[in-house]
This record gives structure tokens, C-alpha cells and sequence, in this order.
């Protein structure tokens, strides 16, 4: 008998028994949109975790750059240019960020290859590792993008020196 057919002749006698009926779709379809839920608060964790991470890039080149403006300021007097300054200190933040992004990035994948070997013990099903290139590419442009982004507004300190 199809289940819809089984609920609507006993629908009755499940009223009266305070009993609930489900079927296999409903099931699925609720457990696609709890994981939709858990996907989108990820997300927002996520991206909540890079905004941290590049005010926390901010701050250090804020300091840095302060404690480097009697350097940038020789500099200019032995006759560097502005944008020579500027693209001295862009061109370390960036080298900083590539390598940030990259023992991140390294990090994530070796995390990744032990969980599986770790959860074994507490799921009753099996977890396979397996590296989404594309995910980690672009996780490492938009780390790299936002690191250089908020590295930006306290190195336009050293075009006014």
C-alpha cells in the first residue's frame, strides 16, 4: 500500500492516539532543509572568522607601519618616491599574506586527512578524505584578497610621510 494511501485510512486513529505519521520524502525533505540551515550558519561563521582575521591583519600592519614611519621618512630624504615607499611595505604585506594563506590552507587539508581517522570511533558511518582543489584556490584568493584589503588603509600612512 503507498504510505500517503496508509495515512489517510488511519489518519483517525492516529488523532485519537496522539500518534504522528511521516513519510520517507517528508523525512528527506526535512533533513535537506536542516542541512541547508547547518550549511548557512557555517557560512556565516565562516566569513564572520575572515572579517576577525583581516581586522587582526589591520591592527598588525597599523602597528608596524607606525613603528616604521622614521625608516619610510629616511627613505624619502635619500630620495625614494612616494609610490617606491608604498609598494615596498604592499609588497611585504602581500608576501606575509601569501604565506598566511598558505600554511592555512596546508593546515586545512592536513586537518582534513586525520578527522576521518579520528571520528572512525564515533560515527557509525565511514568518512572518506578527499582535497576540492577549487575550494582551496579560492579559499586561498579570497584570504590573500582580504589580507591585502585590510592591509591597505594603515599603509596610506606611508604615502603621507
Amino acid at each position: 500500500m503507498a504510505p500517503a494511501r496508509f495515512r489517510e485510512q488511519h489518519l483517525a486513529h492516529f488523532g485519537r492516539h496522539r500518534l504522528a505519521s511521516e513519510t520517507v520524502q517528508e523525512r528527506a525533505r526535512s533533513i535537506g532543509q536542516t542541512l541547508e540551515n547547518l550549511t548557512q550558519y557555517l557560512n556565516l561563521v565562516g566569513f564572520i572568522a575572515l572579517l576577525l582575521g583581516g581586522v587582526r591583519v589591520a591592527s598588525g600592519m597599523q602597528t608596524y607601519t607606525k613603528h616604521k614611519l622614521s625608516t619610510v621618512a629616511i627613505v624619502r630624504c635619500l630620495g625614494a618616491q612616494t609610490q617606491q615607499n608604498f609598494a615596498v611595505y604592499i609588497i611585504q604585506a602581500g608576501c606575509l599574506s601569501v604565506i598566511g594563506v598558505v600554511v592555512g590552507a596546508f593546515l586545512g587539508i592536513v586537518i582534513q586527512a586525520i578527522l576521518p581517522h579520528i571520528m572512525l570511533y564515533f560515527l557509525p558511518v565511514r568518512i572518506y578524505f578527499f582535497v576540492a582543489w577549487e575550494g582551496i584556490v579560492r579559499g586561498i584568493a579570497i584570504g590573500l584578497g582580504i589580507a591585502l584589503l585590510f592591509a591597505l588603509l594603515p599603509l596610506l600612512s606611508v604615502r603621507t610621510v
